[in-house]
This record gives structure tokens, sequence and C-alpha cells, in this order.
């Protein structure tokens, strides 16, 4: 499902406009992003939590010259599902 689909869906199960229904997708979506960045999670509970968390320094190769590289620490999110929602998919 892309962004595209998720805001028609949202449009017509809840009555409202496309254009409504995007802006409310991408409230969201500035909300998930500026909550991960300021308290470093965002909990929906019965869905999962978005999270930054901080991956280590490490060396890698260059796969064209095969040239080993410094890639500096920094902070990454990763989302993780809730019970819930795994049984949800899982029970399709």
């Amino acid at each position: 499902m892309t962004k595209k689909d998720l805001i028609d869906f949202m449009a017509d199960d809840l009555g409202m406009t496309k254009k409504d229904a995007g802006l409310v997708i991408t409230s969201f979506l500035k909300g998930v992003t500026k909550g991960i960045v300021v308290d470093g999670k965002v909990v929906l509970v019965g869905f999962g939590t978005f999270k930054a968390v901080e991956v280590a320094a490490r060396e890698a190769r260059n796969p064209k010259t095969r040239e080993l590289i410094q890639v500096p620490a920094k902070r990454v999110p990763r989302f993780k599902a809730s019970n819930k929602l795994k049984e949800v998919v899982n029970d399709g």
C-alpha cells in the first residue's frame, strides 16, 4: 500500500475528502517524526513503537574500489510491532 492508497482508504472509510485525508496522514507522519527526534520514541498501543537507536561506528568496504572506509556512528529509526499487530498479520 502506498501513501496514495492509504489516503484513498481513509477518505472512503471516514467519509472525508482525499485532500483532508492527505492532510491527516501528512500531519500524522510529521508528529511521528517529531516524536522520534524530540522524545526518542513514539508508542502506539496495539500497533507498535517507533524509536531512534544508536548504531555504532564501523568499518565498511566500498564495493566498487574494495577500499576500507569508516562509517560514523549515527541514530536510525526503527519500528517494533506490537504483539496484537503481529497476531493480526499472522491470522491473515
